[in-house]
Order: structure tokens, then sequence, then C-alpha cells
């Protein structure tokens, strides 16, 4: 009989080689890859790592996918939710693994329950494998995160409920064999303040400390970070708030008991039916905006030096003369104005009738400050000239 995995070598081109395999395989299998290099031609290229990198170049079938998530040629038949809350989540484990309880889901155990998170059986890829599929390739331009949540998947053995999830994030890798709370270990390194939890609005940091024996996510009954949500209609996260059983609990825990708890609104108690999943996720931080080039202003004219009017060289106050005199002799120089054509001394100064009248000054040398100043002019309809002014 033909297994149901198989590995074709070519020595066509890269580009050539799908279409050769879908042929051939055609009845015999669903499962199919293309080598990562061959004889002639270019080398093939690499499958997506993630079910995020998978979402992201087009495919957003939710589905087993065939990925390479240590991108060293090996292929991994992955489970993909490109639905939730954007999609990109790879579903790497279920339930507990009964006789390691204090090293829980360090191992290892992928099984064809792996296709599916309806299946009730424990497995898991593993700490290696699940890190892999919750990191980037690529460098974040922001702060880079492993989003993961937790939930229960169908369990026809228990009836539990599955519409709630405890959603996380943490900067750090995620350990399967180390509780994951407010300060843990992972590789010989402490992550302190890596985990927050969603509550629906926004990321909240999570303060708790979990049980010394627990292992994986684990929550704790602190207010407004025992958090669970629904899935809506849209496949967004809704209704988040603190679990109303409000206890804690954890993916695992060690000491013999390997007993696994969601526990959102009731003591649901077993060891293969709460399901795992990662997708990696950046954080992006906002475009700098530059500050504004300060737009530039002509130079200010410095404000001419007040003028000294005690003792100028010519002044005449037409308030002073009467109506019948058409002259008004300059007050400090001699020098004469004369009233033409109808204009009139008044005790308000010159009253002008907007025709022709005007004040004639007599010719004077000028130099220099010159100052003009008319108090209360006159209302006019029009007028041709008011002044005229000597030789200067």
């Amino acid at each position: 009989a033909m297994a149901s995995h198989f590995r074709l070598y070519s020595n066509k081109i890269c580009d050539d080689v799908p279409t050769e395999v879908q042929a051939l395989s055609s009845g015999v299998t669903s499962y199919w890859q293309v080598a990562t290099g061959n004889s002639i031609g270019t080398a093939c290229p690499l499958l997506p790592k993630t079910c995020w990198d998978a979402l992201t170049s087009g495919s957003n079938r939710s589905g087993v996918h065939n990925l390479d998530p240590l991108q060293d040629g090996s292929v991994e038949s992955v489970y993909c939710d490109m639905e939730v809350d954007g999609g990109g989540w790879a579903y790497v484990a279920r339930g507990t693994y009964s006789s390691e309880c204090d090293t829980e889901n360090a191992y290892s155990d992928t099984t064809d329950a792996q296709l599916s998170p309806s299946t009730e059986a424990r497995w898991s890829f593993g700490e290696t494998v699940i890190n892999a599929l919750a990191t980037r390739n690529e460098s974040c331009d922001g702060n880079a995160y492993i989003e993961y949540f937790v939930g229960i998947g169908d369990n026809p053995s228990y009836g539990f409920s599955t519409d709630y999830h405890r959603v996380f994030r943490t900067s750090g890798p995620l350990s399967m064999s180390e509780k994951m709370d407010s300060s843990y270990t992972f590789g010989g390194t402490d992550y302190s303040s890596a985990v927050d939890v969603w509550d629906g609005s926004s990321w909240v940091q999570v303060t708790y400390s979990c049980s010394s024996l627990d292992a994986g996510p684990c929550w704790e009954p602190t207010s407004g970070q025992n958090v669970c949500c629904k899935i809506d209609n849209s496949n967004k996260w809704t209704e988040c708030a603190d679990a109303t059983y409000g206890t804690e609990g954890q993916w695992t825990h060690g000491g013999g008991n390997c007993n696994q708890h969601l526990r959102c609104v009731e003591d649901d108690q077993a060891q293969d039916h709460v399901v795992l999943f990662v997708r990696p996720m950046c954080d992006v931080l906002p475009t700098p905006v530059p500050s504004p080039v300060p737009t530039a202003h002509p130079t200010a004219r410095p404000s001419p030096s007040p003028v000294d009017l005690t003792n100028p060289d010519h002044s005449w106050d037409f308030r002073t003369c009467n109506s019948s005199s058409t002259t008004l002799s300059d007050t400090y120089g001699g020098l004469t104005a004369t009233l033409v054509n109808g204009a009139q001394c008044t005790t308000d100064g010159i009253v002008f009738d907007g025709s022709d009248d005007y004040v004639d000054l007599e010719d004077w040398e000028w130099g220099g400050t010159v100052v003009r100043q008319v108090g209360r002019p006159a209302i006019l309809v029009a007028f041709d000239r008011l002044w005229r002014w000597g030789q200067c």
C-alpha cells in the first residue's frame, strides 16, 4: 500500500515541479511536498514558517497547512485558524502528558490529533516547534510578542463549554515546562513582567504568581487579570470579563496531579480537553511625527525711536486762527501757511469743503525727522488735496 506521506525529488527546475507532483499524486495522497533542493536548476523555496506567514502570503483558509517552522526543510502538518481575531493561529497542543506531569509538554508527541482541534486526544509539538511556530523570521519594527490563547476543545466525554478562552501574550518565549506568570524561567533565563492578559480593550500586565507545581499558561483569581473572552459572529474577542467561576487554573499541574482547568464558568477538570493556539505578533510602534519646521518670518523692523516734539522746527496750530484769517504764521520758524480757495480756521482746526480748498505751506529746507501731526480730521465727500507742500 502507498504510504500516506511521501517526498518526491525532481531534476526539474523548481517552478516546473508543483504541476508534475500534483498529477503524480492525484488519487494517491493529499499530502505531497517538493524537495527543498534538486539536482539542477534553482533551489525550491522553503515553505511558510508559521500560520501567520501562510496567512500574509495569501492562504486564508482555516485547516491543515504544510509549514516549515524550523526553516530547515522539515515539514509539519499544522492546523491553522485563519479567522479568530484576524487569524494566523497555529494549533500546537492539547491536553497534558500524563506520565510526565512535572516536566509538562517539554515533550513532543504528534499524532493525527494535531490535524483537528475537534479530536479528543493528548498531543503536543513540544517547546521547540511551538516557539518556532510563534516567532517571526523577519525583524519587528516595534515590540515582538508571542500571542497565545487557551480554550476547551470539543470534548464529548465531558460536555464542558467550548465558548470561553483566555488570551495572553508574552515578550519572551512560551514555556510549557514552567509556569507562565509574572516571572518565569525559560532556558536558564528569567522573564519578569513579560506576560500580559487581554481584558477586552487593552493588554494588562500579569502581576500574579501561580503555584510552583503549575506549568505552561496559568492564571490566578486576581481582579482584572482572571479574564475569559468569547468569540462573536465576526470572529472577534467579545464579552471579556473576569471569570465567573473565579479561581486559579493552569495548563497542567505537577506533583502527580496532571489535571488542567480553564475555569471560566465551571470547574472543568480533565487531562485532555484544553487546547493551545499561538501566533507571532508585532506591536508596531507609531512612526514618530517630525516636529514641524518653524516658518521663517521676516526680520521685524525695529520700532522707530520716539520723536521729541517739544521743540520742532516748524509748527502751525490752526485752532488759534480766526475764521476771517487766511494765513497763519509758524510758531517756531516763521514760515507762513495760507488757506486757499475757502479753507477756514475754526476752534476745531481747518474746515475744508471737499472741493478745491487746501493749505499752502511756504517753502522750507527739509532734513532729519519729519512728522506731520493732524488732529481730528475733517469728514470729506471727495477731495483733490488738503495740503500743498512748498519746495523742499
